[in-house]
């Protein structure tokens, strides 16, 4: 079943209730607190988001088939690449024309996918505290969130038409966290959530 056809809230059902729940675990926030690396906190919030996703997969079957990854770096069997389908495009104003980016492999902080398909790939993430302010990164995640959410066809190059349904740009604060949402190569106004609710 492809996600064009699963009625799913990503953000309100698995991402967020994951994400809270570290909030309300002080030694998880701890993480932040100690500046611990990235990664670290990916692992924390991957293995939170599992356990929501799972108890949402009992109940509907159209999720059967997907998981949560971290640093998933493949595509089929080769490496997951990105930038490619850019030199194809007629798409000028695009963030990631305008930086000239070069056909690159990827593996971003997390997905939601069928392992070894397209058909349906669902939400694809990448996770910044807030105190890194490099903008080379920033922007770097930025450009592979637009390109895995872009619904331009990759002409002879199935294989690489990745389409996410949904991306999420996550900034992890202190004490809150703000959550920009991509979606066919277009990102929405950031939104800022706190003490379990949205500023």
């Amino acid at each position: 079943m492809s996600f064009r056809d699963i009625q799913f809230n990503w953000l309100e059902e698995v991402i967020v209730p994951a994400i809270d729940r570290f909030y309300n675990t002080p030694s998880d926030q701890d993480l932040i607190a100690r500046n611990a690396a990235e990664r670290a906190i990916v692992a924390n919030l991957y293995s939170k988001a599992n356990v929501f996703f799972t108890q949402k997969k009992e109940a509907n079957q159209g999720l059967d088939d997907l998981v949560i990854d971290i640093e998933y770096n493949r595509n089929g069997e080769g490496s997951k690449e990105v930038f490619g389908k850019c030199y194809f495009c007629n798409k000028q104003d695009c963030f990631i024309k305008q930086r000239h980016l070069q056909y690159t492999t990827s593996s971003p902080d997390m997905i939601i996918h069928h392992r070894g398909f397209h058909d349906n790939n669902q939400v694809v993430f990448e996770y910044k505290k807030v105190s890194n302010r490099n903008k080379k990164e920033r922007d770097d995640d930025k450009a592979k969130l637009i390109y895995f959410t872009c619904q331009q066809p990759f002409p002879n190059h199935a294989d690489e038409n990745y389409q996410y349904n949904l991306g999420f740009f996550i900034d992890i604060d202190i004490d809150r966290y703000i959550i920009t949402t991509y979606q066919d190569s277009n990102h929405g106004v950031p939104r800022i959530r706190q003490g379990g609710v949205w500023l």
